[in-house]
C-alpha cells in the first residue's frame, strides 16, 4: 500500500494534524440506535478508525421526545461537542420540597443547563456524518447473533466485526439473554406549559419529594422563559399520572390559565442491571444497558463518562475494549448511587424526608457545599461533613429526637445497607 506525499500549504496546529492522521478502516462496526448513546459512540468509534454503520428506526434523530434535558457543565465538557446553541437556560441552584410545601435550596458546585435534546442529537448527527459514519434512518434491525443482525429494510442478514446496542427503552421488552432485565422502571411524563398572568420569574429548578403525588419517584418544575415551564412527574403507577399532573399544576399555579404546549415522556430507569456479561464482539450502552443515574434517572452523564477519553492514539479494536472497560467503571459508580436513591424513592420514608427538609429549612435558607454535585449523588451523604454548622445542627437533632433517630435508622438498614 503506497501513499502520495503532499506538501501541506495550510498552517495546522498539532491537534488538527492528529485529527487527520492516516487510519486504516478495516473493522466494520454496527450501532443499533441513533439516540445520544448511539451517536456519541459512533463518533468515538469513527475517530479511532472504525468503519461505523448506524441504524435508527425513526425518520429523524431526537424524536420522539422523552427527556427533560438537564445536564451539568461537567457532562457537556465530557461530550466534547460544539452544542452551545442547544442550551436553553443555566441554573446554579435546586430547591427540594417536602410533601408539606417546605423547602431547602442547594447551591451546586457547578452550573447545570436545560438543553434542547432534539437540537443536541441533530448536532451530534452532523458530527458523526462529517466523520464518515454511515447513517441509516427509518431502518429497523434486530440482533440475530453476537456478530450480525437482520435488516428489515433490505431483508438481509448483515455481518459485523463488532456491534453496539444503543437502542432506547421502547424496544427493551425482550433483551438479549446476556443483558439481565432491570428490576424497577418508572414512567415519567413532561409537560411544556405556558402560564397567563403575572408569574414571578424563577432561576432555580424545583424538585418535589411527595410520594402521595408521585409514588416511587418525585416531581419537578423547570422554569424557562417567563411564564414558560416544564412540569414533570414520575410514578410507579402510570395510570394515575395524568390526574396527578393536573393536581400538581393546580397546586403550583392555582387559578392561572394554563396552556399545555406539548406532553412527552417514557420509561425512567431507576435500577441498574443486576449482572452484565458482554459477549466478545458486543457491548450495550445507555438505555440499552440501564446506565441512568438511579436517583434522577438521567442517562447522559453515564454515557458521556464512558466515552470520555482521547482516541487519537487508539485503534478501532482497542477503542471498543476501552469503551467496554469504561462502561463497567461507570456501572460501579452508579451502583454506589443506587443505595442513596432508595432512601428518596421509598414511599415509607416520606415522614423522614418531610421532617429532614422541614428541620433544615428552619435553620438555613440555602446550603452550599463542594459535595453537592448534580451527577455524583453518592457524595450527597457527605455534604453535611463539608458544612460544619449543618453537621453540628443535624447531630444535635439526632441526639435530642429519639423518633427521628428511629426513622433514620430504619432507612439506613432497609435502603442503604440492604
Amino acid at each position: 500500500m503506497a501513499f502520495a506525499r503532499r506538501r501541506i500549504k495550510k498552517n495546522y496546529n498539532i491537534q488538527e494534524l492528529k485529527r487527520f492522521s492516516i487510519k486504516v478502516y478495516f473493522l466494520k462496526t454496527g450501532v443499533i440506535g441513533g439516540g445520544i448513546s448511539g451517536l456519541l459512540t459512533s463518533i468515538r468509534l469513527s475517530e479511532s478508525g472504525c468503519n461505523v454503520y448506524l441504524y435508527e428506526e425513526h425518520t429523524e434523530v431526537g424524536l420522539p421526545e422523552h427527556c427533560t434535558g438537564i445536564v451539568s457543565k461537567k457532562t457537556l465538557k465530557m461530550m466534547n461537542a460544539p452544542i452551545d446553541e442547544c442550551i436553553k437556560k443555566e441554573f446554579t441552584e435546586i430547591a427540594f420540597f417536602n410533601s408539606k410545601g417546605e423547602s431547602i435550596k442547594l447551591k451546586l458546585n457547578e452550573p447545570i443547563f436545560s438543553i434542547d435534546r432534539v437540537c443536541l442529537e441533530k448536532k451530534l448527527l452532523k458530527i458523526a456524518e462529517g466523520l464518515g459514519v454511515n447513517v441509516y434512518l427509518k431502518t429497523k434491525v434486530a440482533l440475530v447473533d453476537h456478530d450480525r443482525f437482520y435488516n428489515f429494510s433490505t431483508k438481509k442478514i448483515e455481518d459485523f466485526n463488532n456491534i453496539v446496542l444503543a437502542w432506547g427503552n421502547s424496544i427493551q421488552q425482550n433483551p438479549p439473554p446476556f443483558l439481565h432485565k432491570r428490576t424497577s422502571q418508572i414512567i415519567g411524563i413532561n409537560r411544556l406549559i405556558e402560564i397567563e398572568g403575572n408569574i414571578k420569574e424563577e432561576n432555580y429548578i424545583s424538585v418535589y419529594f411527595n410520594h402521595y403525588l408521585s409514588p416511587g419517584f418525585f416531581s419537578w418544575k423547570v422554569p424557562l422563559n417567563r411564564g414558560t415551564f416544564i412540569l414533570g412527574l414520575g410514578s410507579l403507577d402510570p395510570k394515575k399520572i395524568p390526574l396527578s399532573l393536573n393536581k400538581f399544576e393546580n397546586e403550583l399555579f392555582g387559578n392561572n390559565r394554563i396552556k399545555i404546549v406539548k406532553s412527552y415522556g417514557g420509561v425512567i430507569n431507576v435500577s441498574l442491571p443486576e449482572a452484565v456479561a458482554f459477549p466478545k464482539k458486543v457491548i450495550a450502552i445507555g438505555d440499552a444497558l440501564g446506565m441512568s443515574k438511579p436517583l434522577s434517572g438521567g442517562g447522559i452523564y453515564g454515557i458521556s463518562k464512558a466515552l470520555n477519553f482521547d482516541v487519537t492514539r487508539i485503534n478501532c479494536e482497542d477503542v471498543f475494549e476501552k469503551i467496554k472497560s469504561n462502561i463497567f467503571n461507570v456501572l460501579r459508580e452508579l451502583k454506589k448511587q443506587e443505595r442513596i436513591s432508595r432512601v428518596f424513592h421509598n414511599p415509607s420514608n416520606q415522614e423522614l424526608l418531610d421532617e429532614t427538609i422541614s428541620f433544615i429549612s428552619k435553620n438555613y435558607s440555602i446550603i452550599s457545599s463542594k459535595a453537592i454535585d448534580y451527577d455524583e449523588h453518592q457524595n450527597f451523604i457527605l455534604f453535611p461533613i463539608f458544612s460544619p454548622k449543618l453537621f453540628l445542627t443535624m447531630s444535635l437533632k439526632l441526639i435530642r429526637d429519639k423518633e427521628y433517630r428511629k426513622k433514620l435508622k430504619k432507612a439506613i438498614y432497609s435502603d442503604l445497607l440492604d
